[in-house]
């Protein structure tokens, strides 16, 4: 994230200057008509002319630049004030003019610089306070952080081996003069404060001293044994990471401190671009605004960087650039010192990037090699292993979905013509077969005309066989007689054509309802290799959109890193300190905590929401809203509100879930 661009665009408002431009141009046509004189212009007029050209971005402008536009400003300031002439006043007033809009462009500058100075750091130590808390957080993070840093470790203890060693004997390096440090002298603490330098303070040289018991009898002393093998077991292996852990911990701790002091310096800050602005407003014309207008701004913008209160009273100063001068290279450049200090001596930055990657650098060749090797070895298997993955892929997208998609296509234009089980032609003809078989057994025993034929003809149609059935009854009363003349066997066999013909028209009433409903069983069969292509398409789609920092709006990682900001800053409004008399009611270090989020934000919005769209400018404006200092704790809960309402739902904000960082 870059401070500068949050800042530039926080102090835009303190560049729109133009009634000073308007002044100047007045001035110059009433000089141009007036006298001659005014067409050429003075080597001063030209230097503020350049000063005021390079002055025109303040929040980016280089230090040299500043130190250049001061020191004018400071000579041309003790030249007026040495020269005292009344009759230069209407002939300097373009000169005035020119010199005020580079104080005025100085102030903003300082202004701006300070405040990007202070968010610079405070959003540093925020960075590397989270580094140290995810660390802190996760055990295996605690281990592969020892790991990291054991070497490190392992030469600070040598160079106090040595140093001792060096001390006690500067000119023998013996075996005796290895053993003699680690006696008396030099004690166990030693090592461990030079392994975990936070232990100084604690001192926790107790864990490495002897468990003392007194043995009275075989079970105390058996007890006393096993103490002191978990006490060494805990020693060696859980005692390092709790004291890693600690350390973690306490360097978090300590950014925290230092971040909170910043940021309430910031939030000091933050209250100071109003007042310049009403300065800016009450411009008037002489030397007496140089003194009067900036004077009590520049006092307290000094004091503000110096962790004082900007409601303090401040007396009146004969010119406020000799503050702008101390600021710029005095108050500013301490800060910044002492700021780089702190870290330095402290050890809470994170260590370099070398000492994090060296176990990858170290495994990963060996880990690289054994699998290349591991791989060649068993290239045939898979060789094999790679054919049948892509014949079961083949057989599954031909078998299972495009062979069942075209006989859906098939079913939808055969519209069902076709038999499933049984033919409507086979029906029919067995159907006729009865009926010719019930009529000619009616003609040869029952002796029906052609009108009862007819009607039987009709009866055998709807199933209905009872005249066979009549001569069946009579025909088992003297089984014998009937095998043997024929009737009975006759008569059975009609009624097998007729549970034959019941059968095939059951089946038949089967086939239709098959049929009205194979369209159905063609999109059942076909549904679970659908449901297996869109489950696996579902997870490949969120694994390429939803990596970290991919994806749509910077991906899942950053969505849920600006869903972690909004809360923080919802919960600074509700429940950070009062304070009544500042801001609204929103402490110095609830305002700069809240500028550090903001920052956050800011950054996200113009770096991962689409440019030139209706998302990023309301976004940008709901996020101007949270930085305006005007606004009270009341009216920025409601704009936080409303960023949860607007675009919670389009950023998937609901969906998401905080999950812990994992060092890499």
């Amino acid at each position: 994230m870059n401070p500068s661009a949050f800042i530039r665009h926080y102090t835009a408002p303190l560049n729109q200057n133009f009634h000073i431009l308007g002044a100047i141009n007045e001035v110059s046509s009433r000089d141009f008509f007036t006298t001659t004189t005014a067409l050429q212009d003075t080597a001063r007029k030209q230097k503020l002319r350049s000063l005021l050209a390079s002055l025109e971005n303040p929040a980016v402008v280089s230090r040299q630049v500043l130190d250049d536009a001061i020191e004018f400003s400071i000579q041309l300031q003790e030249r007026t004030h040495i020269s005292g002439l009344p009759d230069n006043v209407d002939k300097d007033q373009e000169q005035q003019a020119l010199q005020r809009a580079v104080v005025n462009k100085v102030a903003v500058a300082l202004y701006a610089k300070s405040m990007d100075t202070f968010l610079s750091e405070s959003i540093e130590l925020e960075d590397e306070s989270e580094w140290w808390a995810d660390v802190e957080r996760s055990w295996p993070n605690v281990f592969w952080y020892l790991l990291q840093t054991f070497p490190g470790r392992c030469i600070d203890v040598w160079k106090v081996v040595l140093n001792a060693i060096q001390h006690e004997h500067p000119s023998r390096f013996t075996l005796a003069a290895l053993r003699q440090p680690l006696r008396s002298p030099f004690q166990p603490s030693i090592l461990l404060s030079s392994l975990f330098p936070h232990t100084t303070s604690q001192a926790p040289s107790s864990l490495f001293l002897p468990l003392h018991t007194t043995p009275v009898g075989f079970l105390h002393t058996f007890r006393s044994a096993v103490m002191r093998c978990f006490h060494s077991l805990w020693r060696f292996t859980i005692m390092p990471l709790e004291l890693t852990r600690a350390e973690c911990h306490l360097k978090k701790r300590e950014l925290r401190n230092m971040r909170d002091e910043r940021a309430k310096v910031l939030g000091n800050l933050s209250t100071l671009r109003q007042s310049l602005a009403d300065s800016f407003q009450s411009l008037q014309d002489g030397d007496e605004y140089l003194v009067s207008e900036l004077s009590t701004f520049a006092g307290v913008l000094k004091s503000a960087i110096e962790g004082k209160s900007p409601s303090d009273e401040f007396q009146s100063r004969a010119s406020a650039l000799s503050d702008f001068r101390d600021i710029q290279n005095i108050t500013l450049p301490s800060c910044i010192t002492a700021y780089a200090t702190t870290l330095k001596e402290r050890q809470l930055r994170r260590p370099p990037r070398f000492v994090l990657l060296w176990p990858k650098l170290l495994l990963i060749p060996p880990l690289v090699a054994y699998t290349v090797r591991s791989l060649y070895a068993s290239r045939a298997s898979l060789v094999q292993m790679a054919l049948d993955a892509h014949e079961t892929v083949r057989s599954f997208i031909l078998g299972w979905l495009v062979e069942p998609c075209l006989d859906i296509i098939h079913t939808v234009r055969a519209r069902g013509e076709d038999g499933v089980i049984v033919q409507k032609e086979g029906v029919a003809a067995d159907l006729e077969s009865l009926e010719r078989m019930t009529i000619s057994l009616a003609k040869d025993h029952l002796h029906y005309g052609p009108d009862e034929l007819a009607e039987l003809s009709k009866q055998v149609k709807l199933g209905d066989i009872t005249p066979v059935l009549k001569l069946y009854e009579n025909d088992i009363r003297s089984p014998l007689r009937s095998v043997i003349t024929g009737n009975l066997l006759r008569t059975l066999f009609i009624q097998v054509q007729k549970a034959k013909v019941d059968i095939d028209q059951a089946l038949f009433g089967i086939d239709k309802l098959l049929k009205s409903q194979e369209l159905t069983f063609a999109f059942v069969g076909v549904a679970p290799a659908f449901g297996i292509v869109y489950l696996l398409g579902g997870y490949l789609s969120r694994v390429w959109a939803g990596g970290r920092g991919r994806g749509r709006y910077g991906g899942k990682y950053k969505r849920t890193s600006v869903w972690f900001i909004m809360r923080r800053i919802e919960r600074l409004l509700t429940s950070g300190p009062q304070h009544t008399t500042y801001g609204h009611g929103v402490s110095p270090l609830t305002a700069g905590l809240l500028l550090v989020s903001v920052a956050h934000l800011r950054a996200y919005g113009e770096k991962y929401l689409p440019s030139r769209s209706r998302l990023r400018e309301g976004f940008l404006e709901d996020v101007e809203d949270l930085s305006n200092p005007e606004l009270d704790r009341h009216e920025k809960r409601m704009v936080v509100e409303r960023m949860w309402r607007s675009w919670g739902h389009t950023l998937g904000w609901g969906k998401l879930e905080g999950s812990e960082r994992l060092m890499i």
